[in-house]
């Protein structure tokens, strides 16, 4: 489907977090990440100065991909 409409996966992903941020849409966190991934990630948010992607995955390492990190910010904007 990407190849056929052309689109970037970074672009799905910005669309899958936008979309997170809206509660009118039914999306679980641990449809993208595991509870322990989301976990290990939100205790990064809360030490950091910041809540800027690349300082985040900066912090958190190889283990975690950009997507995660923006999907447990996304989703903690919902919560708010």
């Amino acid at each position: 489907m990407i190849a056929i409409r052309g689109l970037a996966r970074m672009t799905i992903e910005n669309h899958f977090r936008q979309l997170a941020e809206l509660p009118a849409y039914e999306m679980h966190l641990t449809d993208f990440v595991t509870a322990e991934q989301a976990e290990a990630i939100a205790r990064a948010i809360e030490e950091a100065e910041n809540q800027h992607l690349k300082p985040l995955k900066e912090k958190l390492g190889d283990d975690y991909s950009y997507f995660q990190i923006g999907m447990v910010l996304a989703f903690r904007k919902r919560k708010s």
